[in-house]
């Protein structure tokens, strides 16, 4: 949730200023407080001046505004630069709240103060409450990771990492994320939609059924949080992945306190192709009357596949069992085989190109024949992965080299990396791999993450060189990581 920014030092705003005395609205809104279950679910964005040398946070109890406030410390954080060394942020989670003694928080929010050149920048939250009497629905946001000017949501918030100045977890990226009372999915209408075509003996048929998800209403600044969420189409409802139908309308119930109604259409698909070029629609054969194979609709075209990811496929056909198989030709990595009347692909691709497919299929004792001829693209397999430098600041870190061959540059910053900054880096090598990293001082540690998101350190060179073998970089897993620091 993005923080208030209220100004410099004494000048700044108080929390009142901000909040009740009616600058986001003509008329006075309710207090409405964000219901989370602790201090863990609350995750906070930023819009800094510059990347600060302190962080203060303090805790306010809305039940005692005179008393005595908290403090609390962020364990899982990232400050830097968005788009250049003129655009920073923050983002700031893992929250550990000490509370006074005596008291415990049910309601509350946070003031963040920010020293950047000696200058103290005052920031406020939103107001927060543990909710007790019900149980909440968690939703989130499928956002990509990214590096990029282009991953900013429709709130202005930048959900990628940083581009050359970093400091925190450079694993650490602002999610799209939020919890709502009463919460619930409701099934309010199907809908069957038929198209007809090769003279109406094809038929295609696509079943929608249409659900409502409904929640309590929320005040404007709430809106904008949850369309942060919604705005990518598909989104996680308590852990489970739902599609947002093609068109949503919210609207304002109350333009006195600005509260909306957020009612969101959520549907899936089931679709089929049938006709009477199959048996559904055509009398079995008299006993010993053989029907030769054939396509069940059209001749199927192979889907592309990707280097190392595994590629699984299958077609139907018509015809009398049992239906024998030749294979003419195929790559060696794929296997072809015929259970009942369905065609199946299986196995894992090597190399990348366009390699040929030709098989026969055969039945009624040779006398029904059908021939598959045809070509499938493999695409080679790129492997995304980061190189971050937190070592000294006259240690640079000059190559990386995945089974020999060097990885290539993507974004960030480029070889050689200097302190504090991290590159974006590529490479086709997959699988099991041997990595060797090199810096131009020796650097006191040096640990890779592989794509399972297990960390290792080097198991052979020194000084200023580090390497490991039989290291894992597989598509399809986490993103890889350098990490050196001091």
């Amino acid at each position: 949730m993005k923080l208030i920014y209220a100004g410099q030092g004494e000048s700044a705003k108080n929390f009142d200023e901000l909040l009740f005395n009616c600058t986001r609205n003509k008329a006075c809104q309710r207090p409405f407080f964000v219901p989370v279950n602790n201090f863990l679910d609350i995750l906070f964005y930023a819009e800094l001046p510059g990347i600060p040398s302190l962080v203060d946070i303090e805790v306010f109890n809305v039940c005692d505004l005179g008393g005595e406030l908290g403090s609390a410390v962020s364990t899982s954080y990232i400050m830097g630069d968005k788009i250049d060394e003129t655009q920073f942020f923050g983002v700031f989670g893992g929250l550990v709240v000490t509370p006074p003694v005596g008291t415990v928080y049910s309601k509350f929010f946070f003031k963040f103060t920010f020293t950047v050149d000696g200058i103290d920048h005052v920031y406020w939250s939103e107001m927060f409450e543990f909710e007790v009497c019900e149980e909440l629905v968690l939703i989130k946001g499928c956002y990509p990771f990214e590096t990029n000017s282009e991953a900013v949501d429709c709130n202005g918030i930048y959900y990628g990492s940083t581009f050359t100045t970093t400091v925190g977890d450079i694993t650490v990226r602002y999610e799209h994320k939020a919890f709502v009372r009463m919460g619930s999915i409701i099934e309010q209408r199907n809908k069957m939609t038929f198209t007809a075509f090769n003279n109406k003996r094809i038929f295609k048929n696509v079943f929608v059924r249409e659900y409502l998800f409904e929640f309590e209403i929320v005040p404007t600044f709430y809106k904008d949080v949850l369309i942060g969420i919604f705005n990518r189409g598909n989104v996680l409802i308590n852990g489970v992945e739902w599609k947002l139908a093609e068109s949503q309308d919210f609207s304002i119930i109350d333009n006195d306190s600005k509260l909306w109604r957020m009612d969101v259409v959520l549907d899936s698909e089931c679709k089929q192709t049938f006709g009477c070029s199959v048996p559904d629609c055509i009398p079995p054969p008299p006993p010993g009357e053989c029907v030769p194979v054939a396509y069940d609709v059209d001749e199927p075209t192979l889907p592309p596949g990707m280097v190392g990811v595994p590629y699984v496929y299958s077609f139907g056909v018509v015809g009398t069992a049992p239906i024998g198989i030749f294979v003419n030709f195929a790559p060696a990595w794929m296997s072809i085989s015929v259970v009942g009347n369905v065609v199946h692909f299986s196995g894992t691709p090597t190399t990348s190109g366009e390699p040929g497919v030709d098989f026969d299929l055969t039945n009624c004792d040779g006398e029904g024949e059908l021939n598959f001829n045809s070509t499938v693209v493999i695409n080679p397999c790129e492997v995304l992965g980061t190189i971050y430098n937190g070592a000294e600041i006259t240690q640079n870190i000059l190559t990386m080299t995945v089974d020999g061959i060097g990885v290539t540059y993507v974004s960030g910053t480029n070889f050689p990396i200097g302190n504090s900054n991290t590159g974006t880096f590529k490479t086709l090598q997959t699988g099991i791999v041997n990595i060797v990293v090199s810096s131009n001082t020796p650097i006191s540690s040096m640990t890779f993450i592989d794509t399972n998101g297990i960390s290792h350190s080097p198991d052979s060179g020194g000084g200023a060189s580090y390497g490991w073998t039989n290291m894992n970089m597989n598509c399809g897993g986490v993103p890889w990581q350098i990490v050196a620091a001091t």
